[in-house]
């Protein structure tokens, strides 16, 4: 008998090390490594193709960061991995990340460094990870040659546990990440992801959006739903493609936070952009956390390129949505400075519609909806301005434009006659000089 369960044991383990490449063939998500499927949030250069990408340093030490646009699901899922970096013959650090967290120990070219492990440059490496909902832990692995399941000869190992925050915010609605970092060779060095294959993965889809919130900070002013922690956050005069921004200059040994709470949200986007002031060594961060989870941390260039950021939220409840920056060292250098822009909050629900300081649309209500073939939209200005009202399908797709010219301040109805459209959902969008606001429409025939 006990022959018998060894037996069985044997083959159960055998099993589990084929499972890539047999039981679950159906079930793999190969990603491919264009600018389809990838995002570079740094400021260096990228070459991507169907079947590998590489992301180079910013400069002196500065990083280069990819990160794949989707958002997954790993909670049961397991991770592969085949990268390389090329370090210019001088100390580099290399981190991927799946779910928000890092898979494997801290490694480095050229010397160890803070407990690293040592990698070779141009030597294929191979990460395989796996997520076990059982205990909210994952296990990543490192290998050479291949796999580790495919016989590859191991690395090093990695098991950790997980709060149920991380699992949720990051397990559970996470990315897959690549960067390179502290690398003494700057542009000259780079990371290169051949394949990224992904085991039982979910792709995380946005909810069905009723409502949205924008601060774009035209008016020149910070909005009331914004709480700072010092007066020092002011409205640049320059922004992303537009004329402010919300600001702060960091002072050696200094930190500062903006902050937002939103209920019943479903993505969180904005750009911004991050310039350190330490000339050669970007000491200074600056990052975005979701209750208190640190999100990403920005690209600290002297170069200050302007990225966008996106990030779905795990359930529908309240969420604390923070901006930061801080440096705690002495080192002599100029101030940093960091600006953020076109911060958009998604609604699952009509609560969601909240007018704010700078938004000058009050959005009363829509009559009736659902709706059969007949609906009038009635919405307020507090001031004057240019007005555009458009419909729009549940796939993006602009259907009709209603009213687009200079209103002034006061009470509108706008009517819309469906026609011969089929039922399903859509959004009317209302443009005025300082934001916009949406409403979800139900057609039913």
């Amino acid at each position: 008998m006990k022959k018998l369960l060894f037996f069985q044991n044997v083959v159960l383990a055998v099993l589990w090390l084929l499972i890539p490449l047999t039981m679950t063939a159906q079930q793999q998500t190969k990603i491919l490594m264009d600018s389809t499927h990838w995002e570079k949030i740094s400021c260096g250069n990228w070459i991507t193709s169907p079947d590998s990408l590489s992301v180079y340093g910013t400069d002196y030490r500065i990083a280069g960061v990819v990160e794949t646009k989707d958002f997954f699901d790993f909670s049961h899922s397991k991770v592969y991995i085949k990268w390389k970096v090329k370090s210019d013959n001088k100390f580099m650090a290399v981190s991927l990340f799946a779910g928000g967290v890092s898979l494997g120990h801290f490694v480095t070219t050229d010397h160890v460094c803070c407990d690293s492990k040592l990698i070779n440059e141009g030597e294929w490496y191979y990460t395989q990870a796996q997520f076990n909902p059982a205990d909210s832990s994952f296990t990543a692995i490192r290998s050479t040659g291949n796999f580790y399941d495919n016989g590859g000869t191991l690395f090093d190992s990695l098991r950790q546990k997980l709060s149920p925050k991380q699992w949720a915010l990051g397990v559970m609605n996470g990315k897959i990440k690549g960067m390179i970092h502290d690398n003494y060779g700057g542009v000259n060095c780079s990371l290169t992801l051949d394949s990224v294959i992904l085991v039982n993965v979910v792709e995380r889809l946005c909810p069905d959006i009723i409502s949205t919130q924008s601060f774009t900070f035209e008016n020149g002013k910070i909005p009331a739903e914004i709480q700072t922690d010092a007066s020092s956050w002011l409205i640049a005069d320059t922004g992303y493609e537009s004329k402010h921004s919300i600001y702060f200059e960091q002072t050696p040994g200094h930190s500062s936070w903006f902050e937002m709470n939103v209920k019943s949200a479903a993505k969180i986007s904005f750009d911004a952009r991050f310039i350190s002031g330490y000339s050669w060594n970007a000491i200074m961060s600056a990052s975005f956390a979701i209750d208190t989870l640190n999100q990403v941390t920005l690209d600290r260039s002297n170069m200050g390129c302007w990225h966008h950021f996106e990030w779905l939220l795990p359930d529908a409840g309240s969420h604390n949505l923070r901006w930061y920056s801080s440096y705690s060292g002495s080192y002599p250098q100029g101030n940093s400075q960091l600006w953020i822009d076109n911060i958009r909050v998604d609604y699952t629900e009509t609560t969601g519609i909240q007018t704010h300081n700078e938004n000058n649309i009050n959005l009363l209500q829509v009559l009736p909806n659902p709706f059969t073939e007949n609906v009038t939209i009635q919405y307020g200005l507090t001031k004057s301005s240019f007005v555009r009202v458009e419909i729009f399908n549940d796939v993006g797709q602009r259907i009709k434009i209603l009213d687009s010219g200079n209103h002034n301040a006061g009470k509108y109805n706008i009517h819309w006659h469906a026609g011969s459209l089929s039922s399903g959902i859509y959004f009317c969008k209302i443009t005025s000089n300082n934001g916009f606001v949406m409403k979800k429409l139900v057609l039913k025939r």
